[in-house]
């Protein structure tokens, strides 16, 4: 070998930003280097050719000058990067019991003033699709809250969760949806086919069908208003999907087909979180009593508001579906899935 080698611009160590190192080459040769700390060759190594910008990770640099036949002895140096995470949020308001609706804002109490706060008031844990803060706060709706929310700086670092729990007295709310809100009378897993045919008369046409969605035997029944599903049950044959296109069937609480979607919103409980990043919104996330409630966007940009509870007895699903287009309800449908 001979002695010129080549010279690290910036020395190794630990660093808290993206770096640039720069390699400083003796005229007259090339300098090869390997990043991941195998050894540089001209056939192995990559042939330098301006600064080496490295990212978060733990890097290793060694780099060789080559002059015709000789290579220099070899140079190296390790670099480790670290983006710094953000600090939580800062809740105005503690934890505790508030006998009016409050508005809860976020403070930032780091140093670091490119942040993002997502944050949540449904129970369920921020993401980078939850609402964005912004500075005017949000209302607080009555019963029993819990903010939850994080920081994410302009590396993309999550900060630790900010998590407050609030009651809110005095605020009338509306309940989740639950097994007593039924279309027009007709109860999933309890009325029978021979039931619904004598209130909703014959159908146009009765199959057997396969459905993913329960086990045993089915049938479909269809009507020009839309089609129910029925299964062979030990205690009769009994409805467990009903879809309807007809404002002529009284939905729950009120709504039908040709609602407005506020107006269903509103018959229902709406925590009145914000929405999302992809245009979706949670209207409430209870885990302890399995209750959601969220509005969807669909792939052709139209919503459709679900409504879903476990029931414990049958062990499944209970949906309630409304499918909205240009704000209105044009399509109901109820289901059982079987968990």
């Amino acid at each position: 070998g001979f002695t010129e080698t080549p010279a690290f611009t910036l020395a190794g160590g630990l660093y808290e930003t993206n770096v640039q190192v720069g390699l400083e080459v003796p005229p007259g040769t090339a300098v090869y280097y390997t990043l991941d700390g195998s050894l540089p060759t001209v056939t192995q190594g990559t042939l330098y050719t301006g600064p080496i910008h490295l990212g978060e990770g733990g890097w290793t640099i060694r780099a060789v000058c080559v002059s015709t036949e000789l290579v220099s002895d070899e140079l190296s140096a390790k670099y480790v990067i670290t983006y710094p995470s953000p600090d939580a949020p800062y809740p105005s308001l503690a934890p505790g019991t508030y006998n009016q609706r409050q508005r809860m804002r976020l403070k930032n109490i780091g140093d670091d003033h490119n942040v993002v706060f997502y944050y949540t008031i449904d129970g369920t844990a921020p993401t980078i699709n939850s609402p964005i803060y912004t500075d005017e706060g949000f209302l607080l709706p009555g019963g029993l809250i819990t903010v939850r929310a994080v920081a994410v700086n302009s590396y993309g670092k999550v900060s630790n969760e900010m998590s407050v729990e609030l009651r809110i007295n005095n605020v009338e709310f509306q309940n989740y949806y639950r097994a007593k809100d039924t279309i027009d009378g007709a109860v999933l897993m309890k009325t029978t086919q021979s039931q619904f045919v004598k209130r909703f008369g014959e159908p146009e046409k009765e199959e057997p069908i396969t459905d993913s969605a329960i086990r045993g035997t089915c049938t479909r029944l269809t009507y020009p208003w839309g089609e129910a599903r029925f299964y062979a049950a030990e205690t009769g044959t009994l409805l467990y999907y009903l879809d309807t296109t007809s404002a002529s069937f009284s939905g729950p609480r009120n709504t039908r087909v040709g609602s407005a979607e506020k107006g269903i919103t509103d018959a229902f409980r709406d925590l009145g979180q914000a929405d999302n990043q992809d245009g979706s919104r949670s209207l409430y996330h209870d885990s302890k009593e399995k209750c959601i409630g969220k509005i969807n966007i669909l792939a052709d940009g139209s919503k459709r508001i679900d409504y879903s509870y476990v029931d414990s007895e049958f062990e499944a699903t209970i949906t309630l579906s409304y499918y909205l287009t240009d704000g209105k309800c044009t399509r109901i449908v109820n289901s059982f899935v079987s968990n």
